[in-house]
């Protein structure tokens, strides 16, 4: 142990102290609720934070282009708001008294997990997987939560629950054992994860934010698609034609419960459809010849699942929309004065006559940006032109195009239309993000994001 963890595990020990000398109690959830958080709509993040006003709730600006690690999720959930708990867990030495105690007054305890980089590499290495590449980044890991229910007495004793991805909250661990007191996070079984740190979560009406994701839509036009891989987590939505949608679904053929596994493995499609008319679902999945529609967004309770047999083909369009996109990121950006500047597509079909939606960030969009295109990839230190920072021009430009501010997040981006022109089928454009900034801490007032290669289909 260095000086440095010494005096930080010091600290901690100090701070539990006191903070269970005040007996303060926290204000834990008191209850998992777990018929309240049904719906696909909603994630882990969103359970632990207990919060429904955005769907896949996502840590702030954890896009990496390399890995998610504990270091920049715990970053990225302080930046949300959240607070580092008086014991961050293992190895520091547990306080006396523990959980109680252990976030202050007004605030709950959870706890932050993240695939750790040797799973990930072994996943991005599975033959024939689309991360096999070793130029595609595209699988940087996974994040997930815990949050810590009741006040520790006998007729409300500590549970712990937590929402994989798009399947039911539970309160079982990967080994199907209740996540008690006796079994919390860092000792429970947790799949593919590995535990991270204890954090504190304010509770309303204190507010956190900016919270990034999906606003809960009214009266959207277009219909969105999502894959689930890795214990439920989503893909960017992929826009769709919702009338070309509806002949897809199924015929009322009633199957049994699939039970889909909520660990470990892919998980099928998800689609949100627009309120057209009362007679259309509003959500549906679907995986191995079994369509699940769902009554309602909400996923409490009142919430009814019908299973039938996907007779009409929508697995299989489901399949052919995302299969066909490939993208890939390369190289790695520079920082932003809000951090390390990534460069994703967030939306679009890539398909010519239609769209790419791209995004970068995080950056203060008061600060002008640029995507630039190309067509094939160069590398060129931008040291060698004198501009400081360790930043890299990733892609041999043709042009550029303006980003604009993008109103969920620090950052901006720019939706690219394609042209209707079949020539293009094929052709892999290239682009990199770039952003004149006087508040890097490069000193060069530049920033660059990784690269984005999307083949147009």
């Amino acid at each position: 142990m260095n000086l440095n963890q010494k005096i930080r595990f010091t600290l901690s020990a100090v701070v539990a102290s006191s903070v269970l000398a005040s007996v303060a109690p926290a204000q834990n959830p008191q209850s998992p609720n777990l018929p309240a958080w049904q719906g696909p709509c909603y994630n882990c993040y969103n359970h632990a934070l207990d919060r429904r006003d955005w769907f896949f709730a996502q840590l702030l600006d954890v896009v990496a282009p390399a890995k998610i690690t504990c270091e920049n999720a715990k970053a990225a959930a302080i930046a949300d708001g959240l607070a580092p708990a008086a014991w961050p867990g293992p190895p520091a030495a547990m306080p006396g008294g523990w959980p109680a105690g252990a976030c202050p007054p007004g605030h709950s305890l959870v706890a932050l997990a993240v695939v750790p980089c040797h799973i990930v590499d072994a996943i991005r290495n599975i033959p024939g997987n689309d991360f096999a590449d070793p130029n595609n980044q595209a699988y940087v890991g996974d994040f997930h939560w815990y949050r810590l229910n009741g006040d520790g007495t006998a007729m409300n004793p500590f549970v712990w629950s937590h929402k994989p991805g798009q399947t039911p909250a539970t309160d079982k661990d990967a080994r199907g054992r209740q996540m008690n007191a006796m079994l919390p996070p860092h000792v429970a079984d947790l799949g593919i994860y590995e535990f991270c740190c204890y954090l504190c979560v304010p509770n309303p009406p204190v507010p956190l934010g900016p919270i990034t994701g999906l606003q809960p839509w009214e009266g959207f036009t277009q219909a969105q698609g999502y894959k689930f891989k890795y214990q439920g987590k989503e893909d960017a939505p992929l826009p769709m034609d919702p009338l070309q949608l509806l002949p897809l679904l199924p015929t009322p053929i009633p199957v049994p419960d699939p039970n889909w596994p909520d660990f470990e493995g892919p998980d099928g499609f998800g689609l949100v459809l627009p309120p057209l008319d009362p007679t259309i679902p509003p959500y549906v999945r679907v995986l191995d010849g079994v369509v699940a529609i769902y009554s309602d967004l909400v996923g409490d309770a009142a919430t009814t699942i019908q299973y039938f047999a996907d007779d009409n083909g929508l697995e299989d369009f489901l399949r052919a929309q995302f299969d066909r996109i490939e993208v890939r990121l390369y190289g790695l950006g520079c920082e932003s004065g809000l951090g390390l500047l990534t460069h994703t597509m967030i939306g679009g079909d890539a398909a010519f006559g239609g769209f790419i939606d791209y995004g970068v960030g995080p950056y203060d969009p008061v600060f002008p940006g640029a995507m630039l295109f190309g067509f094939d990839r160069t590398f060129l230190p931008l040291d060698l032109l004198g501009i400081p920072g360790g930043c890299d021009l990733l892609v041999n430009p043709v042009g550029s195009v303006p980003l604009f501010p993008d109103p969920l997040g620090p950052g901006g981006g720019i939706v690219l239309p394609l042209p209707p022109d079949p020539a293009l089928a094929g052709l892999e454009l290239h682009t990199q993000g770039v952003l004149l900034d006087p508040t890097a801490p490069s000193g060069g007032g530049l920033a660059t994001s990784n690269s984005l290669e999307v083949r147009i289909r």
